[in-house]
């Protein structure tokens, strides 16, 4: 078949529509404003998303994929994600505070604000990934590296599928995947979560992550200050929890779509603006609806599950040390049963007329708690709980087969509370 410059030139075109149709090369542009308190309203959201998409029309690279807007103090500051630039929004205006030359670095970085200065983590390009934080540095207005030792992730291949920060601590959890360069032959066969010290620039490895956990990631990705939400294209979803490391699976979010109707289909809106665990999607012209992962989470019921797998040795050393626990605990019951005081009579001295507790005449034929017998008792001022109740036990039987003593004492259940005992006070001449 005789090739020509047209056909040449049809394959072309063709063949670039297939590269743009990849979903890890095709990505519509999406705005995520990690917002704080007091929260931009919706119309300034939209001034601002306005403001960002004209970026694109009056710049010579390329149109921006993901763009993330922190919040430093009481200022916006714009970060397109895959170059190192950074705008300040002010007066719905963006201005440049550093704009760089270099493009196609860090695609997918995360970026975050820690103790007023501006970071970014990871990120990939040029067929590699780049494991490393950096910090815009608001004197210089320059990216510097931030040190990182101890137990650093060696990944060569992927960016990172989670990065959340809770407290001073950055997380990254890093799935299986195959190397960028042909020529290796090392592929990551492991999912692994990271943390890295903000304070101490450290990093240490977690663990591995369990083969239970979903391994495909989802059509539509949540991200907010507690959870990170993940839905396939059947609407099953799984929900993290930032602070407690555990996860739900398998949760069949399909069935909320009376409450959140673009639940599944999410990707389609431009803008999101990120309020503790409520993400606000807005299109370019008005706030579409609102998704809250923590209402989502009690709807969705399941059961948690440890994002991190226990190691053997951590299991081993678990059940000694539980062991040790409970013989140590006998071992104290033991010693504290021989040396509490047992229940004893009162004895009484020749003479000496029994003790006849008036009090207990005003509650006649009625119901009363332990600490009100106590008080009829004389006994309410002793310190210690065993000799209380050891007194207050001693009493009652006395009461009771004192023939001389007119009053009887019976143990009753609390209405209310079964596991509560009162007491109900009448005359021995009534039984």
């Amino acid at each position: 078949m005789k090739v020509t410059p047209r056909r040449l030139i049809r394959h072309f075109y063709q063949f670039m529509i297939f590269l743009v149709s990849i979903p890890g090369l095709a990505h519509s542009k999406t705005i995520f404003i990690w917002d704080q308190e007091p929260y931009l309203q919706s119309q300034e959201v939209l001034a601002l998303q306005c403001a960002i998409l004209s970026l694109d029309t009056c710049k010579t690279k390329p149109e921006y994929r993901v763009i993330d807007v922190v919040k430093l103090k009481d200022s916006y500051y714009v970060l397109p994600n895959g170059l190192n630039d950074i705008y300040l929004w002010s007066g719905h205006q963006l201005t440049p505070v550093f704009e760089s030359p270099f493009q196609g670095q860090n695609f997918g970085s995360k970026k975050y604000v820690y103790h007023n200065e501006i970071y970014s983590y990871g990120g990939y390009g040029y067929w590699n990934f780049y494991a490393d934080i950096t910090r815009f540095d608001q004197i210089t207005k320059e990216w510097v590296l931030v040190p990182g030792f101890g137990e650093k992730p060696l990944v060569e291949s992927t960016n990172f599928r989670y990065c959340f920060i809770r407290d001073s601590i950055l997380y990254a959890y890093f799935q299986w995947s195959w190397p960028y360069r042909t020529t290796r032959h090392n592929p990551i066969s492991d999912d692994r979560l990271y943390t890295y010290n903000l304070n101490s620039y450290t990093w240490k490895f977690e663990g591995d992550v369990p083969r239970n956990f979903p391994r495909q990631p989802g059509f539509v990705h949540y991200e907010s200050r507690n959870y990170t939400l993940e839905i396939n294209k059947e609407g099953v979803g799984v929900l993290l929890n930032n602070n407690s490391l555990e996860f739900k699976s398998n949760l069949a979010l399909y069935r909320n779509a009376s409450l959140y109707p673009d639940l599944v289909d999410g990707s389609k809106l431009s803008c999101r603006q990120v309020r503790n665990d409520s993400i606000f999607l807005y299109d370019s012209s008005h706030l579409q609806f609102v998704i809250d992962l923590a209402s989502i989470d009690q709807l969705s019921g399941g059961i948690y599950e440890p994002f991190v797998k226990a190691e053997p040795w951590n299991r081993y050393q678990i059940g000694i040390g539980g062991l040790c626990l409970i013989i140590l605990g006998g071992v104290l019951f033991y010693v504290r049963k021989r040396k509490s005081p047992g229940v004893t009579q009162p004895i009484l001295s020749a003479g000496q007329e029994p003790l006849s507790f008036p009090k207990l005449k005003n509650y006649l034929d009625q119901t009363i708690v332990q600490s009100v017998l106590d008080d009829c008792l004389q006994i309410s001022q002793v310190a210690s709980v065993d000799i209380l109740r050891n007194k207050r036990s001693s009493f009652i039987k006395q009461i009771n087969e004192d023939p001389a003593n007119p009053y009887h004492i019976q143990r009753v259940r609390n209405e209310e509370d079964s596991r509560i005992y009162d007491y109900h006070i009448r005359y021995k001449a009534n039984i």
